[in-house]
């Protein structure tokens, strides 16, 4: 019994943080298209991949995009950070820096089952 209630805890704190892909929801997609929209403004020849990484936690919505732009002639990588109401439709922040959004290969789950 105990050691199934450790697999059973190991499994839903495993999959809890682990990220995965889906299609957007509309309000994600507003969001995201509020959020490309403020960065273009400030950017020549911005573009940006349809995935994207977001945060969902709370009241809002945070967005944290790939993407690059014109600069000095030449291409260069930029990171977008927005932040936006739940629902997508309002703006509430937003950053343009140079740079890429990576995994932090620091931030793995690693489980261990106790012996009998």
């Amino acid at each position: 019994m105990k050691k199934s209630l450790v697999i059973a805890a190991a499994v839903a704190t495993t999959a809890s943080t682990a990220a995965f892909a889906q299609t957007s929801s509309p309000a994600e997609f507003r969001g995201y298209e509020n959020c490309v929209d403020a960065a273009e403004a400030e950017s020549n020849g911005l573009t940006t991949p349809r995935s994207y990484l977001l945060n969902t936690a709370g009241d809002n919505t945070s967005y944290y995009i790939n993407a690059s732009r014109w600069a000095a002639g030449e291409r260069e990588q930029v990171r977008i950070t927005c932040e936006t109401t739940k629902n997508g439709r309002v703006l509430l922040s937003s950053a343009v820096e140079p740079g890429r959004w990576v995994q932090d290969s620091r931030t793995r789950v690693r489980v261990e089952l106790a012996s009998k």
